[in-house]
């Protein structure tokens, strides 16, 4: 069975798209997909999803729904036209000799299905906020580089081996809590590599990240 049919009570339930007009022409139309048996159950669906609570008795909102259904413009089933409309759409690619021919839904699902990694469009990634660094302090002894980020909240470059470094989040009393990401991260200004070994160090792997 397709994905555009369901069951219910043993009988198959297609997807329709129905359009009704509203009483009053410069109310426009109403529009909808709706899972249903038939055309007829459809656009009672559809009428019924339009009516809304605003009525004196259940009775009165009957007659409404099954006048609108009535006046439906159009009750189509949806394979029907995603099948016309990729006709009309890509004639050209799929009918090169210029004959029509009837195109096969359950394939469309196949290649869909089979194709579907190329026809996603790819998920966007989330923009991590860049994190604007301001240096801080130095600690020699524990070969720490502080900096304090946009928002005031302190962070450490500490070395972790031989002429590399880990950006870390700190405590107020400037003990490291985790590794953060670096990667989004814009320095301020550089310690001043003649200070000591540790800002020589810094400054020139940073200036390679």
């Amino acid at each position: 069975m397709s994905n555009n049919e369901t069951t219910t009570e043993g009988k198959v339930q297609n997807i329709y798209s129905v359009l009704i007009p509203y009483v009053q022409d410069d109310e426009g139309t109403f529009s909808i997909y709706v899972s249903a048996a038939d055309h007829q159950s459809a656009a009672l669906k559809a009428a019924d999803e339009m009516a809304g609570e605003e009525f004196e008795t259940q009775a009165d909102r009957q007659t409404w729904v099954f006048d609108r259904a009535a006046a439906a413009i159009s009750v189509t089933l949806l394979k029907d036209d995603v099948l016309q409309g990729l006709a009309v759409l890509f004639g050209n690619l799929l009918f090169p000799d210029g004959v029509q021919r009837s195109l096969s839904f359950d394939s469309l699902r196949d290649v869909i299905y089979e194709s579907r990694d190329k026809l996603l469009a790819p998920a966007k990634k989330e923009c991590t906020p860049e994190r604007v660094l301001s240096y801080h302090s130095a600690d020699d002894g524990f070969c720490r580089l502080y900096y304090k980020d946009q928002n005031k909240r302190l962070f450490c470059f500490q070395l972790s081996s031989r002429n590399n470094f880990e950006l870390l989040y700190c405590e107020s009393s400037g003990e490291p809590s985790h590794v953060v990401p670096h990667a989004n991260s814009k320095l301020g200004r550089l310690p001043n590599a003649d200070e000591s070994s540790l800002s020589a160090s810094f400054s020139t792997w940073w200036a390679n990240q």
